[in-house]
């Protein structure tokens, strides 16, 4: 596969992530405030106010989108930087204890964790690889002279990895293992408890007067 195909899988694949983020936080007043509560949890004390903070992130979210269509590479290089940004913060809060939701990319309710800091740190990675390929193609339209067949196997691709990322949390629930059952613990038998039991559970016959 040239490098524009792969350059187009990361392209579209950060900016469906990204939109879809960035939208999931303005789709109501409590799903705004709920993000600026999480990022007040987030920035450490004495830093500057939530809101200015969570207002600069969300402008950044919706820039990325914006910004990669017409400027590939340096709309990758703004994401890469972006999720980096997310993946130190991440870690900075893990370490003092911060148990705020993640609301990185989208409304989930799943206390942070390492996995959210490895999703970002992925993410970082793919938009990395994609401005080395944007940036070896010929030129800034990487439509231009492309298959149909191969552009449109790079965007199925974008679409399960936006998929997978945007529903990270769902499925790492879904396949993380539950709490292994409590096992009734046997006793011997002719032991004094089992003797014991078996006493407890003989039934008793009604004396008569």
């Amino acid at each position: 596969m040239q490098v524009r195909y792969v350059a187009v899988s990361c392209l579209v694949t950060l900016a469906v992530v990204f939109t879809v983020s960035a939208f999931s936080k303005l789709r109501g007043r409590s799903a705004y405030d709920a993000f600026v509560a999480a990022t007040g949890r987030l920035v450490p004390v004495g830093w500057l106010p939530a809101g200015p903070v969570a207002a600069a992130v969300l402008g950044a979210e919706l820039a990325v989108p914006l910004v990669l269509p017409v400027r590939p590479v340096a709309g990758l290089a703004l994401a890469a930087g972006l999720l980096v940004a997310f993946c130190v913060g991440i870690l900075r809060a893990l370490r003092r204890g911060v148990r705020a939701s993640c609301r990185c990319f989208g409304a989930s309710g799943a206390p942070l964790g390492r996995r959210h800091a490895g999703r970002a740190a992925a993410l970082a990675v793919l938009a990395l690889v994609g401005a080395a390929a944007a940036g070896a193609a010929s030129g800034p339209d990487l439509i231009a002279g492309a298959r149909p067949e191969a552009v449109a196997l790079a965007v199925g691709a974008a679409a399960v990895l936006a998929l997978l990322t945007l529903t990270f949390d769902d499925l790492v629930d879904l396949f993380a293992p539950g709490p292994v059952p409590a096992r009734d613990a046997t006793v011997p038998k002719g032991s004094p408890d089992a003797r014991a039991g078996h006493r407890d559970r003989a039934p008793r016959t009604a004396h008569p007067g």
